[in-house]
């Protein structure tokens, strides 16, 4: 499988602690299944460190890396980021401080979750203005989407990712949250599951839970295309594969 939304770099954010638990939640995530992850602490997020792309950032990462080969976990590992959106968003990606997915094209943002969808689409358009792809972690938890869904379907018709959070859908975060993610599912406007890991002990990376609880409720192809197919189209530069989308 593979996980574009991950915070195990250590001490990065409100993620890993440690470099112990840094690999300890690799390790585990490679033996629940997970080939290749992408790194992405948040990034100009309130109340955490800014983490603006900068030469201590890859010596953050390339530790990392030198950490996961000295455990001997073969994880293949990318680098990112999960954005937070402010003002500063246009200026931030023209000085390239902001890290699309793996050096791909697609940009991980997220919002605080009472956004207002105008707010949204401008983030959206402003992606889009730079030439890259915005790739909106986690829908389901703004309060905007249980109100009216209607605005995901229409930046998904303009060509938005959208990637949901396994233990949204797994009811870790409440049942309205869990619906939520439900309803997007069904109305075929999710293109990628990831883990939003945190922690070794909860918000974990494991994903196998969630690709067998998928093969149960949508099919074995369903869970492959969040978990495998769709992930890695967007890391090699490619288009998600885009199922029916049924309107509201």
């Amino acid at each position: 499988m593979v996980d574009i939304h991950t915070h195990i770099l250590p001490g990065a954010d409100d993620g890993a602690h440690d470099m112990e638990e840094s690999v300890e939640m690799a390790r585990a995530a490679y033996e629940s299944g997970t080939e290749y992850l992408v790194l992405t602490p948040h990034v100009g997020a309130p109340g955490l460190p800014h983490n603006y792309w900068s030469r201590e950032m890859h010596r953050r990462y390339a530790d990392f890396w030198r950490a996961l080969h000295a455990a001997g976990i073969p994880l293949r590992i990318g680098y990112g980021a999960e954005i937070y959106y402010t003002s500063e968003m246009p200026d931030r990606l023209n000085a390239g401080q902001l890290l699309p997915l793996a050096g791909s094209q697609y940009l991980l943002i997220e919002f605080p979750f009472d956004v207002r969808p105008e707010t949204v689409r401008d983030a959206l358009s402003c992606v889009n203005d730079a030439g890259l792809t915005p790739v909106l972690a986690h829908p389901e938890r703004y309060r905007m989407t249980a109100r009216d869904p209607r605005a995901i379907y229409d930046w998904v018709k303009s060509g938005c990712v959208m990637q949901v959070n396994k233990d949204s859908l797994l009811g870790a975060f409440g049942h309205e949250i869990c619906d939520t993610a439900h309803m997007l599912l069904s109305h075929g406007l999710i293109h990628c599951a990831a883990s939003d890991a945190h922690h070794s002990d909860y918000r974990t990376p494991k994903l196998d839970t969630l690709h067998r609880y998928l093969t149960q409720i949508a099919g074995e192809r369903c869970a492959d295309l969040l978990l495998k197919i769709n992930p890695g189209h967007l890391l090699r530069g490619e288009r998600p594969e885009q199922g029916e989308i049924i309107p509201f």
